[in-house]
């Protein structure tokens, strides 16, 4: 076992970053970031003018770009219905649920043997298509609800790498009241 002196020196020497280091160049990062950055507000508006300015044209693009990306998701975490999935999902069985009892109702009334007057018979018969119609449309809407809530949630992953940048722009904001970004 290596002495106590030996490993500190060993640990002093290892290229390991250094915390003071990288702090200095995240701050210088984000005076650069913040100095290039210009966000409007018009008067008597809701819309906003961000601006960025950079070497090139695709770097000051991307950069907006992936600006409005952080609020969008934000914005959607921050509105998100709690509960909206369960009770589409809900929905969905429900109206699962009434769709097979149309189909044994209509599958029942078919088969018998009772029903005397046809034009009563095709009357019933096509009350009953008309409600399972309605109740399979129904459904595929629950169904297409419950898919958009799902594609919405998949992207929800670990925090992304560049969220101080976005923190960094809420701190901007606040400090400048008159900024805002309205969705």
């Amino acid at each position: 076992m290596l002495p106590v002196v030996a490993l500190a020196k060993l640990f002093l020497a290892s290229d390991l970053p250094d915390p003071v280091e990288e702090m200095k160049a995240r701050d210088q990062a984000v005076r650069l970031f913040s100095k290039n950055l210009v966000i409007e507000a018009s008067k008597k508006s809701s819309i906003i003018t961000i601006s960025y300015d950079a070497q090139t044209s695709e770097l000051a693009r991307d950069v907006i770009t992936k600006l409005i990306g952080f609020y969008l998701d934000k914005h959607i975490t921050v509105h998100r219905t709690t509960g909206s999935y369960q009770f589409f999902d809900q929905q969905k069985e429900e109206l699962h649920a009434a769709l097979v009892k149309t189909e044994s109702e209509l599958r029942d009334l078919k088969n018998q043997p009772g029903v005397a007057v046809l034009e009563e018979q095709c009357r019933i018969l096509l009350d009953l298509q008309r409600e399972q119609e309605k109740n399979e449309s129904e459904m595929a809407a629950a169904t297409a609800n419950i898919k958009a809530l799902r594609g919405n949630l998949g992207d929800w992953g670990p925090p992304h790498p560049t969220w101080p940048r976005f923190r960094l722009l809420i701190y901007y904001l606040h400090a400048h009241p008159l900024c805002y970004l309205i969705v």
